[in-house]
């Protein structure tokens, strides 16, 4: 996991499920809840701390998967995940809805120990059919390059919305844009 450390990221029922089930956890961050989030845990359980961005990509690139207990508007984080070639194990809500594709790791229902557990079996099943080049290539559809295009396209549309052309004339400006983009 890599978050900060406040009660709404929903840190604490995902530690204490690990540490119930004695599985390996590593979790990067820091913030005002550490304490009770480190009372929580035990077993296998590393709190990182904040770590740089070259220990993070190796941190990501030797994790089995990312795990978001909570709910993120977008979460880039499971991107950064996607993009080394791990799987996802998150909560169905939010940007994980968006990010988190079919093959690409398994979303549960409920932000409860139960359902992250059933998550983290039908990961154990599924995992060897995860492929890291697929993952690493749907990552980029959320790309800063793919963002500029799709940007741009919208604002040429609505400039071109916005015009006053015939509806004919409107077609073959958007046709024209559509080849550019």
């Amino acid at each position: 996991m890599v978050s900060e450390f406040v009660p709404y990221k929903r840190l604490d029922y995902a530690i204490r499920t690990f540490a119930k089930l004695g599985r390996r956890l590593k979790i990067v961050g820091d913030g005002p809840d550490y304490a009770r989030l480190r009372k929580l845990s035990s077993g296998p359980i590393e709190f990182c701390g904040r770590v740089s961005d070259a220990e993070l990509t190796d941190l990501y690139a030797r994790c089995s998967a990312f795990v978001m207990p909570g709910e993120e508007d977008f979460g880039i984080t499971m991107v950064e995940a996607l993009a080394s070639g791990k799987g996802v194990i998150g909560l169905a809500r939010g940007g994980a809805l968006e990010i988190v594709g079919e093959q690409c790791g398994v979303l549960y229902p409920e932000a409860s120990e139960a359902s992250l557990k059933r998550a983290l079996e039908d990961f154990d099943r599924v995992k060897v059919g995860i492929e890291p080049a697929l993952l690493q290539h749907y990552a980029e559809r959320f790309s800063e390059a793919v963002f500029e295009s799709r940007f741009r396209a919208a604002v040429n549309r609505a400039l071109i919305a916005g015009l006053p052309y015939s509806l004919e004339e409107r077609r073959k400006k958007e046709d024209t844009l559509q080849t550019l983009a």
